[in-house]
């Protein structure tokens, strides 16, 4: 009979999910031959090399983020991914990662990943089908009037079909464009309001946040309540902000604001403001209490960047200034000093 370690070796095998382990610098240790397919490398190419090298060139920074948030476990990390292959090709990617102590007493990060480029395509082609069937629909109207009560149940069936279809769209549209803790848009949707506002004349300002303090949360009060945490300041992003402004959530404790007609004074003093709004103290089930606070870097379009790439990484910059200057404050691309939070 075989062992139990050979059936785990057949299912890793002929799993049609992509698993990957690695050690804690993020070298891969194993990889299945789905993952190998998935990205069009040998295993033996693999073995060695860290994870960096299935990460687009824009988000190699994240490197060592994403690490931290395998080993920890961090549940609020992103499942969603926009991966790098071999031939330079992007595949979009649902995953999971868990840390598992090897029999040697290291830590090894196990990564499943499931290719999601298809639903992509899915959404283009309901799209196509919901069109279609209005056409058809509008035909059918013509002849409703001479024709049999058959026909007119045809086109009642023809009409629940297209709201089962507009509904199917809307749903699979949401999940593509939002994030499924905090329920606001996601970093595609916010790669698509910085194009239409780099399109646009006039000047406008890309905010990014980043928590401070908290990664703690999650260590003494669990996940959970760090879940209800991020949840509770996307709310309060979001009232905080006016009506015109968007809000997203790039993944972890990061968050990006877009402020449409801005200058540099008035993008300062929505950070000013989003500072304090944060600064509230948090209640979480059971009665305990957090305090956050969070270091906000500001970037002027297209004064700072002419596309959207080069916008986040000065704002990114700028947040990463306003923490070395003691965190609670709010920095500005190219500038050495960042002003304290009120």
């Amino acid at each position: 009979m075989p062992s139990q370690d050979e059936y785990f070796a057949a299912v890793f095998d002929v799993t049609p999910v992509g698993i990957a382990i690695a050690d804690e610098r993020g070298h891969y240790v194993d990889v299945n031959p789905t993952y190998c397919r998935m990205f069009g490398y040998a295993r033996e190419e693999l073995i060695g090399q860290s994870f960096r090298l299935i990460l687009r060139p824009e988000d190699r920074h994240l490197e060592a983020d994403i690490l931290r948030m395998a080993l920890s476990h961090d549940r609020s990390a992103p499942n969603e991914w926009q991966v790098r292959t071999r031939d330079g090709g992007t595949l979009t990617v649902r995953s999971s990662f868990r840390p598992l102590q090897a029999p040697d007493g290291s830590t090894r990060v196990v990564t499943a990943l499931a290719d999601v480029t298809a639903l992509y395509d899915t959404i283009d082609r309901l799209r196509d089908s919901e069109h279609r069937l209005q056409e058809l629909n509008a035909d059918l109207e013509h002849l409703v009037a001479a024709r049999t009560a058959e026909l007119a149940e045809r086109n009642r069936e023809l009409s629940d079909a297209v709201a089962k279809l507009e509904a199917s769209r809307a749903r699979v549209e949401h999940l593509a464009l939002h994030d499924p803790l905090t329920g606001l848009p996601n970093r595609t949707q916010l790669r698509q309001v910085l194009d239409e506002m780099l399109a646009l004349p006039g000047s406008f300002g890309v905010l990014f946040i980043d928590l401070d303090g908290f990664k703690p949360v999650n260590d003494t009060l669990g996940h959970d309540s760090g879940d209800l945490v991020l949840v509770t300041v996307a709310q309060r992003l979001r009232e905080a902000l006016p009506a015109e402004c968007f809000v997203g959530r790039l993944g972890g404790d990061e968050f990006v604001a877009v402020l449409p007609h801005t200058d540099r004074a008035a993008a300062c003093a929505v950070g000013e403001k989003l500072i304090a709004a944060l600064a509230a103290p948090i209640v979480i089930e059971g009665g305990a209490q957090c305090q956050l606070g969070a270091s906000i870097g500001v970037a002027l379009g297209p004064q700072h960047g002419r596309n959207r790439r080069s916008l986040l990484t000065a704002a990114d910059r700028a947040m990463y200034a306003a923490k070395r200057s003691g965190k609670g404050r709010v920095a500005v691309a190219g500038e050495d000093s960042a002003a304290s939070a009120a």
